[in-house]
């Protein structure tokens, strides 16, 4: 009865509950990755200046996803761009263990920035968040997860230093796959849709015309 009292809340119900599991699990090795793939980086030989290039497509690259994916998820849904989003981070993380050689660093600086999901808010996962609860209690439900989020990141940070130092850098890089797989998993399965179906197949049957006309002139209102 008592956790029950505290989910209603802290707004932990339904796909609320199954992002927090997400955001945690996946912060286990992602909390620790943002703290050393520039120190690794640097120990492969990668100078100061290449690692301001990859921070650069990082940042370049996010804004082009933020824009796409705000765009596809109110086309296609919000859940179908999540996973998406995950997807393109772990592969991130696997092109950079696969090589150093400027090519695959280049992959990796605008996978990691296009998912949208290093250190910003996915527009999708922002949406479905806001629909997935009542409008009162919204604010709470973003708290929530931001909150779970900064104490794992926070747990994480300081013991992912500590493993780099002890162990090396290459099981944090397999420690955040893992973690991203599992998480993408799990939202895969429980993660409920939340952009009415109707609305994406309306959206999806506009003739291109149409489309253009929405952009330019769009409904008062919006």
């Amino acid at each position: 009865m008592v956790l029950r009292s505290w989910s209603e809340r802290l707004a932990l119900e339904g796909n609320i509950r199954i992002l927090v599991v997400q955001a945690l699990i996946s912060t286990l090795g992602f909390g620790m990755f943002v703290v050393i793939w520039q120190p690794y980086l640097i120990s492969e030989g990668v100078s100061i200046v290449e690692i301001s290039w990859i921070q650069s497509v990082i940042n370049l690259s996010s804004g082009v996803g933020l824009i796409a994916w705000g765009v596809l998820s109110d086309r296609y849904g919000r859940k179908p761009v999540i996973i998406v989003s995950n997807v393109c981070r772990i592969l991130a993380i696997v092109a950079l263990i696969m090589s150093r050689s400027l090519v695959f660093l280049l992959v990796y600086s605008f996978l990691l920035g296009f998912s949208a999901l290093f250190m910003m808010g996915n527009p999708a996962r922002s949406a479905l968040i806001t629909e997935s609860v009542v409008s009162e209690k919204r604010a709470t439900a973003f708290s929530t997860l931001m909150a779970f989020g900064m104490i794992a990141n926070t747990i994480t940070a300081s013991v992912g230093g500590y493993l780099a130092v002890t162990s090396g850098y290459t099981p944090i890089l397999y420690l955040a796959i893992a973690g991203d797989v599992i998480g993408l998993i799990l939202i895969t399965i429980f993660l409920k849709e939340t952009l009415d179906p109707k609305s994406v197949r309306e959206k999806t049957g506009e003739s291109l015309p149409t489309r253009i006309k929405g952009f330019l002139f769009p409904e008062k209102g919006l």
